[in-house]
């Protein structure tokens, strides 16, 4: 049987598992349900976006009932092009030309998304309006990489003022370029509970810079502000505000990830460390200030490093008190100050460095 793709076609569904996916039979404005243009048996390619975790499926279906498909062939997916068993939450199931028959939108210029407050997960994210923009960073990311090909241009995710409740798990994307993420300043907060506020847990084509906002992480289950899972993942940081923490401000445990604060930004709130490096991952700093107000504390120090991880602060001016050990480095780790001096770093507790360590 022939293979039908409908132009905007879009549904949600609440499916779990690895079967047949129920949708709501409710299309977003401007947008058709999959009843209106299949009939039973017919196929079509459909992609499956989890809107917040890290779970999406590019799959051929076949219109077996009413607001029903079954998945068959897996041209992608988040789990390693194999089905995906999805968990509890609301998946965006789009009917789109898939690069396996029809190619990605191969972007010939650099575009923007918009997320806002009032926003919705089943618009474009191509207007900043109420009735364009997502409500969510991850929708945004999840259109982005189930949809095109960045082709060396750059993506940028523009977040109005707000508070955010919703971490980000960020996918892989088609393309490299890059990837910015810019809210309006203090105003844009990513407040998140009980998880991380950006998880990059995928290697990625390109690079992610983060501007212009507040995060901070609460609840009994953790969270760390930045997390830097993926292997060899390149993560530039702006003028942030981290506010308190569950776990890290930043944190870099890829193998080879890389954290990079190119600009001013602000300490407001405590964490377990301010910087935590891991598994020959590094995190660097040049020519910049970085301030700390509120007497933040730190429940293990500001700069932790091991595992031949590397922390790197040159030329860069600290203000402001804290409390807490300044720093801790074990396992071939190294925590570079460029001579800064035992207490260049905020805390009211010495630092510790193992002996096959050591401290600058």
């Amino acid at each position: 049987m022939a293979n039908l793709a409908f132009d905007r076609v879009r549904d949600t569904s609440t499916t779990t598992g690895t079967g047949t996916v129920t949708v709501s039979g409710t299309a977003p404005l401007t947008y058709r349900t999959l009843s209106t243009v299949y009939s039973i048996n017919d196929q079509f390619d459909v992609v499956i976006v989890h809107r917040t975790l890290d779970e999406w499926e590019v799959v051929e279906a076949t219109y077996s009932a009413a607001n029903q498909f079954t998945r068959g062939r897996v041209y992608s997916s988040s789990n390693a092009g194999a089905a995906v068993n999805f968990s509890a939450g609301t998946k965006d199931v789009i009917v789109i030309p898939i690069a396996a028959r029809a190619g990605r939108e191969r972007l010939t210029a650099d575009r923007t998304y918009y997320v806002r407050t009032d926003g919705n997960d089943s618009n474009t994210g191509l207007v900043n309006s109420a009735g364009g923009a997502c409500l969510t960073i991850q929708a945004a990311f999840n259109i982005i990489a189930a949809t095109l090909d960045v082709a060396s241009y750059t993506v940028t995710i523009s977040v109005g003022a707000g508070t955010f409740a919703d971490g980000v798990t960020v996918p892989a994307w088609v393309g490299g370029g890059s990837i910015i993420v810019s809210g309006a300043g203090a105003t844009t907060i990513i407040s998140v509970t009980s998880g991380h506020c950006f998880n990059m847990l995928s290697p990625m084509s390109g690079n992610l810079t983060l501007d212009q906002m507040k995060l901070t992480t609460t609840g009994g289950g953790g969270g760390s502000c930045i997390l830097v899972g993926g292997v060899g993942c390149s993560v530039y940081v702006g003028a942030v505000e981290f506010g308190a923490c569950v776990y890290y401000h930043m944190a870099a445990t890829g193998i080879g990830s890389f954290i990079y604060a190119y600009a001013n930004y602000t300490i407001s709130g405590g964490a377990l460390a301010h910087v935590s490096v891991d598994y020959q991952s590094q995190m660097s700093t040049y020519g910049i200030t970085i301030t700390v107000s509120g007497t933040p504390a730190w429940g293990t120090a500001f700069a932790l490093a091991a595992n031949l991880g590397l922390i790197l602060f040159d030329a860069t001016t600290i203000s402001g008190s804290a409390t807490g050990k300044r720093y801790q480095g074990t396992m071939g780790a190294g925590i570079n100050t460029n001579g800064g001096g035992a207490n260049y770093f905020p805390g009211n507790s010495a630092g510790t460095v193992a002996t096959d360590a050591w401290y600058n």
